[in-house]
């Protein structure tokens, strides 16, 4: 889900649901983190805390020139234990004090440093691993179908298609 709820009934669902865990993963902050924790806790549902970082393709976090850094991708970051909770906690807040240009932004380097009990995920479909796709897959099937449109012939849909055929 990735949208405002309302933390009680959120929790009182997922206890109703017999959910066994719910996680929480704010945009590039942990604000509702606290609040969530307890809610689950009270539920009896298992909370997760989490964040949905935004992450430096390339680049350091201290970079303000965007020509010198890569794209931002959205990396969710869950906490396994207390270490992860502390390291998720100095990630965030080193990308509102030293990586914030537009967004809170991290990059690989602190990353590195504070990845004991966390575990990444892709994320959605701006994190690193769905953008790299679209990147390779998407833009030139674009491509393909407005040049098949424009030219109206079955010729361009069949190279269109052995070109994905070739790239696997």
């Amino acid at each position: 889900l990735d949208g405002a709820c309302p933390i009680e009934a959120l929790a009182e669902k997922a206890k109703h649901y017999r959910m066994p865990a719910l996680a929480i993963t704010d945009h590039g902050t942990l604000y509702g983190a606290i609040e969530f924790y307890e809610a689950m806790q009270k539920a009896g549902v298992k909370p997760i805390i989490g964040c949905e970082c935004y992450l430096l393709t390339e680049g350091s976090r201290h970079t303000r020139d965007l020509k010198s850094t890569g794209f931002l991708s959205h990396l969710t970051i869950l906490v396994k234990n207390r270490i992860g909770w502390r390291n998720l906690c100095r990630l965030v807040t080193s990308s509102h004090v030293e990586g914030f240009y537009y967004k809170p932004r991290i990059d690989k380097e602190i990353l590195r440093e504070h990845s004991e009990g966390l575990v990444a995920l892709s994320g959605c479909q701006r994190g690193a691993v769905p953008a790299f796709f679209a990147r390779i897959l998407l833009r030139p099937l674009q491509n393909g179908l407005v040049q098949f449109y424009a030219l109206g012939t079955m010729l361009c849909l069949a190279v269109l298609m052995l070109a994905l055929w070739l790239r696997g």
